[in-house]
């Protein structure tokens, strides 16, 4: 029979050598918790701003358009390449539109890229405001919360007539932070290598 048990050392000299990049990637500068940053990269559903997804009708460069971006007054904006003719802009959280012959920033933003870039096939636009952002970041917050306990206080009853059945729910809450710690510290090297970034579905899917 296999002894699992008494390998048990070994198993767990493995799930740390995979815990331990995503830890450290989590915990330096900059944006680790060492600055008071998450570890992660987060997307505008955490952090609010605008979104623009523009499709090109040929092959364009990040440089070419945060050239243009600095000139329009976003150097702060995120370029990143979608394919060859897509990128993806993030900036600041652009005012809504209003009426009148004057055009809208995102109008504008739009017009130059088309203009000195490439002509647009096509543009995707989402905002998210602070208000929305802060109440997304505290219900994710609750959602880990809650889950957690629910899991804990299941499984006490499941094993109910089991001596010391709280072992078991606190071995699931173990089991369940080093499952989220794995896949957040992954994330978090991801978004340092590739500007990958996170969003409410990422808690979606860590739930």
């Amino acid at each position: 029979m296999l002894d699992i048990v008494g390998k048990r050392g070994w198993y767990f000299l493995f799930s740390a050598l995979l815990i331990l990049p995503g830890l450290v990637s989590l915990i330096i500068p900059p944006g680790g918790w060492v600055s008071g940053g998450s570890g992660l990269n987060p997307g505008i559903d955490f952090t609010s701003g605008s979104a623009l997804q523009v499709t090109f009708e040929s092959k364009v460069t990040e440089g070419q358009v945060q050239e243009r971006m600095d000139q329009l007054g976003y150097p702060e904006a995120l370029i990143q390449k979608i394919g060859a003719r897509a990128v993806f802009i993030r900036i600041r959280e652009l005012p809504p539109e209003e009426g009148g012959e004057d055009l809208s920033q995102r109008e504008a933003i739009q017009q130059d890229l088309d203009r000195f870039v490439a002509s647009i096939e096509s543009v995707q636009f989402d905002s998210v405001s602070p208000i929305i952002a802060a109440e997304t970041v505290r219900n994710a917050i609750l959602a880990v919360l809650a889950a957690s306990v629910f899991i804990l206080l299941y499984i006490w009853y499941a094993f109910r007539r089991v001596p010391k059945s709280y072992r078991y729910g606190v071995s699931a809450i173990l089991a369940l932070v080093h499952d989220v710690v794995l896949v957040v510290g992954i994330f978090s090297i991801l978004g340092r290598v590739i500007n990958m970034e996170v969003n409410s579905m990422f808690i979606v899917g860590v739930l």
